[in-house]
């Protein structure tokens, strides 16, 4: 398969993950980062936080990217930012949370465990969140793995 095919593919997984359910068995049904976006008032942009920011702007990396392989040749760049904001963002929100967390003396999630960890995740996200993580995964993977400096 063409390594521009690949980069696509993964790009796209993580923009379609922008309008698809992300938390599998909430009653009320799960709102989409698309609906999460749309409910921000205008007139409190300024009250988002940043890391919500960051988490919107690697749904329009990934697009960007998305769109360049399309039309042109995906800048391996492009493909590491896109793919490494989502873990970027998780390890943040762990080390941060979970400071917080054991500091009001609530469980946290021990990575020791990484079997517990699967099945508890796999309760959890719905298909959203792993074509997000998965099309992450792959544009890291295809940063280091992928020749040149960008895919064409």
């Amino acid at each position: 398969m063409h390594p521009k095919f690949l980069v696509l593919l993964a790009a796209l997984a993580m923009v379609l993950s922008f309008f698809v359910p992300w938390i599998a068995g909430l009653p009320a049904g799960t709102p989409t980062p698309y609906e999460l976006a749309r409910s921000i008032p205008t007139d409190q942009l300024d009250q988002v936080p940043v890391l919500m920011w960051v988490f919107f702007a690697s749904f329009v990396f990934a697009a960007l990217l998305a769109l360049l392989a399309l039309v042109a040749s995906a800048p391996r760049f492009l493909a590491f930012l896109a793919g490494a904001t989502p873990f970027g963002l998780m390890a943040y929100v762990y080390t941060q949370l979970g400071n917080q967390w054991r500091g009001a003396g609530l469980p946290t999630v021990q990575l020791d465990d990484l079997s517990a960890l699967w099945e508890a995740l796999q309760q959890v996200l719905d298909l959203g969140a792993w074509l997000y993580l998965g099309g992450a995964l792959a544009l890291v993977i295809f940063t280091f793995v992928l020749p040149s400096r960008s895919v064409r």
